[in-house]
C-alpha cells in the first residue's frame, strides 16, 4: 500500500518541488524529516511509511532478524529516488534512453524492495540472502525487474 501511494504521489499527484522535498526526507528515513515536507498528504504518506517500517522493524527485531530492516530502507530508498528521476524526466520534458529507462526501472518496478519486505517476513532468512538479492547486476534478477517495468508501463499505456 505504502508503495502505491509513493508511486502515484510521484507519478501524478505530485509537483516537482514537492517531489524533491519529499526524496531528501525518504532519504533521511527520519521523523525529523516530516518537518521539511510541506503539504499534509506528503506528511501523512511519509509518516506511513515510517510507521510500516517501525513495525516491520518491531517484529522482526523480536524475532532476531534486525538487519532485514537496514537492506529493506535502504531499497526502499533507491524506489523512490527512481521514482524522483521519472520525476525529472517529465519536469523537464527528457526523453531517457532505452538504457537509461531500463536502469532506472530496475528500481521503480519495485521488484527488489517486494523481494526484501517478503523476505523480512521469513524466519529462515540469513543476513548472507539479503547481499544476495542486493546484487541487481546478476542477469536473473535484473530480468524480472526489466519485465516488471515494462508490464506496468504497457498496462498504463493501455489505460490511456
Amino acid at each position: 500500500m505504502a508503495f502505491t501511494l509513493l508511486d502515484d504521489t510521484y507519478d501524478a499527484y505530485g509537483l516537482f518541488e514537492e517531489l524533491q522535498q519529499l526524496t531528501k526526507a525518504m532519504e533521511r528515513y527520519s521523523k525529523d524529516a516530516m518537518d521539511e515536507l510541506q503539504g499534509d498528504y506528503l506528511k501523512s504518506i511519509y509518516e506511513i511509511v515510517l510507521n510500516i517500517s517501525d513495525e516491520v522493524e518491531e517484529q522482526v527485531s523480536k524475532e532476531g532478524r534486525p538487519f532485514s530492516v537496514s537492506y529493506t530502507k535502504a531499497e526502499v530508498i533507491k524506489l523512490v529516488q527512481s521514482y524522483h528521476v521519472q520525476a525529472l524526466w517529465a519536469h523537464e520534458h527528457i526523453r531517457p534512453t532505452l538504457d537509461e529507462y531500463l536502469e532506472n526501472g530496475k528500481w521503480s518496478s519495485g521488484f527488489i524492495v517486494t523481494m526484501a519486505l517478503l523476505m523480512s517476513g521469513m524466519e529462515e532468512v540469513e543476513e548472507a540472502s539479503y547481499q544476495w538479492l542486493m546484487n541487481i547486476d546478476a542477469e536473473f534478477l535484473r530480468a524480472p525487474c526489466v519485465i516488471i517495468r515494462l508490464y506496468n508501463d504497457i498496462g498504463s499505456n493501455e489505460v490511456q
